[in-house]
């Protein structure tokens, strides 16, 4: 008997317990006040996960079919192929690189680009596996090769890391639940 996920109860409860370990890191940090607002520069702070999550709840309002989603992601993958294609020229040496050696496109912060871009790979990916269509999972392959070229030059250890860790869980998940190819225990 084929078990059934509920995915909307399972990101819903994955939110909420990350949002609950994020208030009590907050309040119970060294400086509070530090924890809720963060700084200009970072906005990394409670406040401005706050505004994260409300984006999320008006996206998951708005877009209600897999057509949205995908139109949405669509979106996001060709800025981010923009981006890198900004990083390409910035590592031929046709645009400067405002961080030393390190890549940094239209960021101005390396690990921004390398973070920002280890997360485009995996949507590549995710699509490339989802579409039947040779072209398109031609072009998502060489898209998600460019911007691991990228993410290398970025010179950030920590996207790196989390990008090959992120491959693993990537293919462990496809080994158990998914199709075709993962069945079969080949990556």
């Amino acid at each position: 008997m084929k078990k059934h996920i509920n995915y909307y109860f399972l990101t819903l409860s994955v939110i909420l317990i990350v949002f609950g370990i994020l208030f009590l890191a907050t309040i119970f940090s060294i400086s509070p006040y530090k924890s809720f607002w963060s700084s200009f520069e970072r906005m990394e702070g409670f406040w401005g996960f706050w505004h994260y999550f409300l984006y999320f709840i008006m996206l998951a309002g708005m877009f209600k079919n897999k057509v949205d989603w995908h139109r949405f992601f669509f979106v996001s993958l060709a800025v981010s192929l923009l981006i890198s294609f900004y990083g390409l020229l910035q590592f031929l040496g046709k645009l400067d690189v405002h961080q030393g050696d390190r890549l940094d496109a239209t960021m101005g912060n390396a690990t921004y680009l390398a973070i920002y871009l280890v997360f485009h790979i995996f949507l590549f990916l995710f699509f490339f596996f989802e579409t039947k269509n040779i072209w398109l999972r031609l072009i998502f392959i060489l898209s998600s090769l460019l911007e691991l070229l990228i993410v290398y030059y970025t010179a950030t250890r920590g996207a790196i890391i989390g990008l090959a860790a992120g491959l693993v869980v990537f293919s462990l998940i496809n080994m158990m639940w998914g199709r075709g190819w993962a069945k079969s225990g080949g990556v």
